[in-house]
């Protein structure tokens, strides 16, 4: 379903106005109402921000099972930010710990290309791991191309989301299967 089909089944669902929800989307009304004509279509973060803003409206009506006055906007636009911050969180959790691999005092593996390794001076910007498991593997493929690799835990904040899932991720093509993993044939 496009996004101005989601919108407006949205505005029958809270039985709103399209300006009403376009501000609860933080959009002034002259733009909900140009992207509603399809004059200037919703862009992708907007889109976004519509999806988000609809799922926690629900939650919220969901849960509280009494009928909600949505136009009370400055009432009930706080708690549905609050909802939506907690959908944010139980879909992509904050990890309270990190690794990373370290392949000099001052730099950190980003990724390999062809036969370039490409690092990273801040362990902010470089390749994550939720376990050393893969990292353990980065390290060793690494070697193979005769880099050293040491992991380290990072003790910051990171969403589950920014995690490297597999090494094929990271420009390793030439690991037993095509997910990067290792399936025993190495």
């Amino acid at each position: 379903m496009d996004i101005n089909t989601q919108f407006k089944s949205a505005l029958l669902e809270f039985d709103v106005i399209q300006s009403l929800l376009g501000r609860y989307c933080g959009f002034e009304s002259s733009r909900t109402s140009r992207a509603m004509s399809e004059e200037k279509l919703f862009d992708q973060a907007e889109t976004y921000e519509i999806i988000q803003i609809i799922q926690a409206m629900r939650s919220l009506q969901a849960e509280i099972r009494l009928p909600i006055n949505w136009a009370m906007i400055g009432k009930v636009k706080p708690s549905v930010e609050q909802r939506r911050i907690e959908l944010r969180d139980q879909a992509d959790p904050m990890l309270s710990k990190y690794c990373v691999v370290r392949t000099s005092k001052v730099s950190f593996f980003v990724r390999i290309n062809g036969d370039n390794i490409l690092s990273s001076p801040s362990e902010l910007t470089c390749a994550m791991f939720e376990a050393p498991g893969l990292a353990n593997q980065v390290v060793q493929e690494l070697a193979k191309h005769g880099v050293k690799g040491e992991v380290h835990i990072v003790p910051l904040l990171r969403r589950k989301s920014l995690m490297t899932k597999n090494l094929f991720e990271l420009g390793f093509t030439e690991i037993g299967g095509p997910d990067g993993t290792d399936n025993g044939t190495n």
